[in-house]
């Protein structure tokens, strides 16, 4: 175990990718298990809320986000405890979702049967819709993502504007999977709590003691 976390600290970039390429292959190998949903998620706000082709641009930035946070603390912050928390968080986060998907398959039933148009937002948006179907989607791993990487900003920028700019981001992000009907309000609200959740973990083994998440609120208002 000390050999593999030396490893990791002396070549941190390369376990990064590692480490996500193993989550990915486990992602797609799991779809691949075609496994039948057992409970088909529905909320009434899904039917207040309208499709919208646009929305697949914040959708798509939360890979951006993503890079934006870790690049931030390993480049500029250069505070790799930091960047190791929140890499922690994000991958418990991610992996606690699969378990989800294996033992408990689901999936929505809300994309609409035709995307019209040939414009690039109907495009990508029907291109999504091949690569990533309707099935294991609570909680939302974009939510769960977008969670604890607002945890992780909140608690490393001193830029008022920087929070606000990283918050809005993650709001548009996060209310962009129920327009483009990726999911539910469910999944959106299963995915706050598996953040919270697995940000609250990962930050009791790292400072062992209890933080509250909500004291990065506290630091935005001020």
């Amino acid at each position: 175990m000390e050999k593999i976390r030396d490893s990791f600290k002396k070549k941190p970039i390369l376990s990064t990718v590692v480490l996500f390429l193993i989550y990915i292959v486990a992602f797609f190998w799991e779809q691949k298990l075609d496994l039948k949903p057992v409970v088909w998620l529905h909320h009434p706000l899904d039917d207040v809320i309208p499709f919208c082709k646009y929305m697949i641009v914040p959708y798509c930035m939360w890979h951006i986000q993503f890079a934006l946070v870790l690049a931030y603390l390993f480049f500029i912050k250069k505070d790799m405890k930091e960047y190791w928390r929140t890499l922690a968080a994000i991958l418990v986060g991610l992996w606690a979702a699969l378990a989800v998907f294996l033992f408990l398959p689901n999936a929505v039933n809300l994309r609409p049967s035709v995307v019209e148009g040939n414009d690039i937002f109907a495009i990508a948006t029907r291109f999504l819709y091949t690569i990533d179907d309707n099935k294991n989607v609570c909680p939302s791993i974009h939510v769960v993502g977008c969670v604890i990487m607002n945890y992780s900003w909140m608690r490393n920028i001193e830029s008022r504007k920087g929070r606000y700019a990283l918050s809005f981001m993650n709001f548009m992000i996060i209310i962009s999977t129920m327009f483009m009907k990726q999911h539910s309000f469910i999944d959106v609200v299963a995915g706050v709590l598996f953040g919270y959740a697995a940000d609250a973990i990962v930050t009791y083994f790292y400072t062992r003691e209890r933080v509250p998440n909500y004291e990065y609120a506290r630091k935005l208002l001020h």
